[in-house]
């Protein structure tokens, strides 16, 4: 695939819709942005609307947005339970001559397990499994392309493995802060970091547990481990009081949400960041994640559970774990962590590894190229 010059002719106009609440991560729309913004770096004429209105005004807005538009290409986020209406917009869009891409964030399989494993009631998990079962796959039939970021279920790729492209996300390196070490850390001492909304498929709890046992299993420790907790979100409340029920406050901390320069000095304390470790839990063994990408940015070694397109679990930067509920064993952890930093390695290179393989600008011509 050719990343450095457009696919299209010069100037071409590409839109990229999407239906997105603030309120519900900021980081998607930043995504969304980083988007447009590298493709308009690599010729092209790039910009996004986000629709951001909740409930059903917002699922109508977006295919009557499909239809109001006038560009070479669009780029559609996929929505998991209203797709089917943007269905006969992106059809009269082809017959104008547009090239449809539908962006599909996660797979399908796993927002029907994420929905079967969330506190609503039994009736509405059953209407939104319904609602999603009954837009997919037939809402991506209108697709010139289809943008995946994991395997899909034979189920919700049916008719559609063709024109389906198993793609990596992108970031925008630049835009993130490289990681400073503190001068005056203990030497014997490592400190664990994840940032994270603190969702059941973040896995947290398999850090904590694997603190646990570490401690109760070695009564002298040459090596201590600390766990810095950065977010709020639905786990939050069991993640605390499990940390109390295994009597390990003194190594787990809880810092909330954080941005800026507090991010920033939290950052600069750990020597380790850990990425989702319980994607199993909604159905994922290879995925592409985000938190993964801005960790390396920051020149971070990282903890991983699930395969990445881009991530290779054989970088001597990433320690694989296994995918499923087991405590992390954070003896192995340490002694992997002592081999790594014998090595030399710095928070230069690694980041230097995600500008060449994850940046944005490598990665969004998967969009454009050869449509």
């Amino acid at each position: 695939m050719n990343t450095n010059k457009p696919a299209l002719h010069t100037n071409a106009k590409i839109k990229y819709l999407a239906r997105w609440s603030d309120s519900a991560s900021i980081g998607v729309i930043k995504k969304i942005k980083n988007t447009t913004s590298a493709l308009s770096e690599n010729g092209y004429q790039a910009e996004h609307e986000i629709i951001a209105k909740d409930g059903v005004t917002g699922h109508l807005l977006l295919p009557l947005a499909i239809l109001a538009c006038r560009a070479d290409i669009l780029i559609i986020r996929s929505t998991a339970f209203s797709m089917l209406l943007c269905s006969l917009p992106m059809l009269i869009q082809r017959l104008m001559g547009a090239k449809i891409v539908i962006d599909v964030p996660t797979p399908l399989v796993s927002v029907l397990e994420e929905i079967k494993g969330s506190k609503k009631t039994k009736l509405k998990k059953i209407f939104l499994r319904l609602l999603v079962k009954l837009n997919y796959p037939l809402a991506l039939y209108p697709a010139h392309r289809i943008i995946q970021y994991s395997e899909e279920s034979a189920r919700f790729s049916f008719g559609t493995k063709g024109k389906t492209i198993l793609g990596g996300n992108g970031i925008d390196v630049s835009s993130i802060e490289l990681r400073k070490d503190e001068k005056d850390k203990p030497a014997n001492l490592i400190t664990l970091i994840g940032v994270a909304a603190l969702e059941e498929w973040h896995g947290y709890d398999r850090v904590i547990q694997g603190i646990s046992d570490y401690y109760k299993n070695n009564t002298v420790q040459k090596i201590n481990i600390n766990f810095i907790i950065v977010g709020s979100g639905g786990a939050e409340t069991r993640l605390k009081a499990m940390v109390r029920d295994l009597d390990v406050s003194q190594y787990v901390s809880f810092k909330g949400t954080l941005h800026g320069i507090a991010l920033t000095e939290a950052f600069n304390q750990a020597d380790v960041a850990i990425a989702s470790l319980g994607l199993h839990r909604i159905g994922l063994y290879k995925a592409s994640v985000l938190k993964s990408r801005e960790y390396l940015a920051r020149g971070f070694p990282i903890l991983v559970s699930s395969e990445d397109p881009d991530i290779p679990a054989t970088l001597e930067f990433v320690y694989k774990s296994k995918g499923d509920d087991s405590a992390i064993d954070i003896e192995n952890l340490i002694g992997w962590y002592d081999s790594y930093a014998k090595k030399g390695s710095t928070a230069e290179s690694i980041r230097e590894y995600a500008a060449q393989n994850v940046d944005y600008k490598r990665k969004v011509n998967m969009f454009v190229s050869e449509l």
